[in-house]
């Protein structure tokens, strides 16, 4: 028979299960091949994992463990990316822009006067909105540079004391607490 199962996608738990959909408006839902409905104690034993549904059921802990640090990860890549725009050449381009800005600080630190064709990348944004003038532009840099720092900072926190704790965790049943009970920063 089909199944409908509500899970959360954020962490692949699922939070119950039903003969008909609609059951679960704010969360996904997958369907799936079962005998019967899941008992709540059941539907502890399964994650959805890239859409499908996977039973860890007399799966040892190390290999929950592992699957649980891999979905963390994930995670934390989620939320990296609400702030960035994903791309490798993207990424580069950002790393170009806080290079060009301590270039920038350090000919001000020396008293010099910069020359905006010395920072090609930033001048591109010259006379965007708020960006009227080199310097606008790097003050621009600088505040999105702080505001990384922050979140990259809040995630990497909340990643490295998710995967410390499921390590430490004695049962997958602990492993799936520590997984849903994660407090991750929120971009306001």
């Amino acid at each position: 028979m089909v199944i409908y199962i509500g899970y959360d996608p954020a962490t692949g738990r699922p939070l119950g299960a039903a003969e008909t959909d609609g059951h679960w408006p704010d969360f996904d839902v997958i369907q799936a091949e079962r005998d019967r409905v899941p008992t709540l104690a059941e539907l502890k034993t399964l994650w959805v994992e890239d859409g499908v549904l996977v039973d860890r059921t007399g799966q040892d802990l190390a290999e929950v463990q592992s699957a649980a640090k891999a979905k963390v990860d994930a995670q934390a890549e989620i939320l990296r990316l609400q702030m960035l725009t994903p791309g490798e050449g993207q990424a580069q381009t950002y790393a170009l822009k806080i290079e060009e800005l301590a270039a920038y600080d350090a000919v001000i630190a020396a008293g010099g006067t910069p020359d905006a064709a010395d920072y090609p990348v930033c001048a591109m944004e010259i006379g965007l909105p708020n960006r009227a003038d080199l310097a606008a532009v790097m003050e621009a840099v600088r505040g999105q540079r702080a505001e990384w720092i922050a979140w990259c900072a809040a995630i990497e926190g909340a990643r490295l004391q998710a995967k410390a704790d499921i390590d430490a965790a004695e049962d997958t049943d602990a492993v799936a607490s520590v997984v849903d009970g994660i407090t991750w920063p929120s971009l306001v």
